[in-house]
C-alpha cells in the first residue's frame, strides 16, 4: 500500500501522516510493552498516580544511557492485533 496511514481510522491516520511528514524511519524506535510508560495509563493507573511514578516521568532506564545500550531494533515488528479498533475493516467493492 502506497500510504500505510490509509489503513487506519481518521484520528490515527492523521497522527501517522504528521509523523511521516516530520521524521524519517531511521529515527523511529520500537518500545516493547515492558519498557513503554504509556502502558501504565492504559492498564488503569489513575492520572494522579502516574504523575508520582518515576517510570512515567523519566521513561525506561535505557533512555538515560547512550543509544549503544538501547534495545536492538526488531527485524520484524509484531503484527497489529486482529480486530484492532483503529484499523479500518477491508471494504468489499459493491460489485462483489
Amino acid at each position: 500500500m502506497a500510504n500505510p496511514s490509509r489503513r487506519f481510522r481518521v484520528f490515527v491516520a492523521n497522527r501517522l501522516s504528521v509523523i511521516h511528514e516530520n521524521s524519517d524511519v531511521s529515527q523511529w524506535r520500537y518500545v516493547d510493552t515492558k519498557n513503554n510508560p504509556a502502558e501504565i495509563a492504559s492498564r488503569g493507573l489513575l492520572p494522579d498516580h502516574c504523575a508520582k511514578t518515576e517510570f512515567w516521568i523519566q521513561g525506561p532506564a535505557f533512555l538515560q544511557r547512550s543509544e549503544d545500550y538501547w534495545p536492538p531494533r526488531p527485524a520484524v515488528l509484531p503484527p497489529l492485533p486482529i480486530g484492532d479498533p483503529e484499523v479500518k475493516a477491508k471494504e468489499v467493492p459493491p460489485w462483489r
